[in-house]
Formats: C-alpha cells, sequence, structure tokens
C-alpha cells in the first residue's frame, strides 16, 4: 500500500476577513444568527428581574457589579459577599441565575461555610448540568483529602455535560 502526501497547493485559503464577508452574505445563516440572537434576548427578559435583584443586594454589601457574572469573570476578592452567594443557593432562581452563583463560588480558599454549601446542593441538584456545575465548583473549593469521601462529585464532574 502506497501513501502520498495530499498536495494542498491548489487550495486557497481564506482570510478572517473573507470568511466574514461570506458570512455576512449568507441568508441561512444569517437567519440562525437573528433567531439565536432573538432566544438569547427572551432568555435574558426571563432572568434579568432575578439578576437584577441579587446585584443590587451585592452592591449592598459595597461591591459594584451588574451581574452575578461580573463575580465570575474578575480577579479581585470578594470574601464578603460568600455570605450573600451561600443564602441565595437555597433561594429558587433561574438556572442561568443559579449557575452564576456557584461559579461566583468557586474559589479556592473560600472557606467552610462555601465548601459545605456547595456539597450540600450538589447532593441534592436534580438538574443533571448543574450537579456537573457543583461538581466543578468542589474541585476547586474542597480539598481532596475530603473531596475523596464523596466519589459522586469525581463521577459527576467526568461525565459529559
Amino acid at each position: 500500500m502506497e501513501l502520498r502526501q495530499r498536495d494542498n497547493s491548489n487550495e486557497k485559503t481564506k482570510t478572517a476577513e473573507e470568511f466574514a464577508r461570506e458570512l455576512k452574505a449568507n441568508s441561512e445563516y444569517q437567519a440562525r444568527l437573528w433567531e439565536r440572537e432573538k432566544q438569547i434576548a427572551a432568555n435574558q427578559a426571563i432572568y434579568a428581574p432575578e439578576d437584577a435583584a441579587l446585584t443590587a443586594e451585592l452592591r449592598e454589601h459595597g461591591v459594584a457589579v451588574s451581574s452575578v457574572y461580573d463575580l465570575v469573570n474578575t480577579s479581585a476578592p470578594y470574601p464578603e459577599l460568600y455570605s450573600v452567594l451561600v443564602r441565595h443557593l437555597d433561594i429558587p432562581h433561574h438556572r442561568v441565575i443559579r449557575e452564576g452563583i456557584i461559579r461566583a463560588l468557586t474559589i479556592k480558599d473560600a472557606g467552610v461555610a462555601v465548601e459545605s454549601a456547595l456539597l450540600k446542593h450538589f447532593q441534592s441538584e436534580r438538574d443533571s448540568y448543574l450537579q456537573w456545575v457543583l461538581a466543578n465548583a468542589l474541585k476547586t473549593v474542597m480539598p481532596y483529602h475530603k473531596r475523596k469521601k464523596y466519589p459522586d462529585i469525581a463521577r459527576t464532574f467526568k461525565r459529559q455535560v
């Protein structure tokens, strides 16, 4: 059996600008993009009031945020907010807000209160995706010597979501 190397010399590569122009001219792609944007806007309208109420409470503790996801995307410490976020784990929230709260609590050395709250919610969470998010958080927050007592955390984390 003879192996031949493929000759790509006749294939033209595209620049990012050319590709962007093609996508802009592609009506099928533009229709899908428009539908996706409408769905995102509809979802935001559903959970925006919850996010606004939560962020107003966080601002009362002296941290200027416009969304719980501002905490997820910062490297600045905010230990004064852990108790507020932990309390909000017990309050029913839209899935997107709940995920943001969990991710905002995914802080190494966040402490026993955060660790305990995440574990409690991991053990009772019925949404498989959020359970995975909680397992991910526990891999960061809970030291391995404690985490190994709960093999479900590792099993859940390894599961495809």
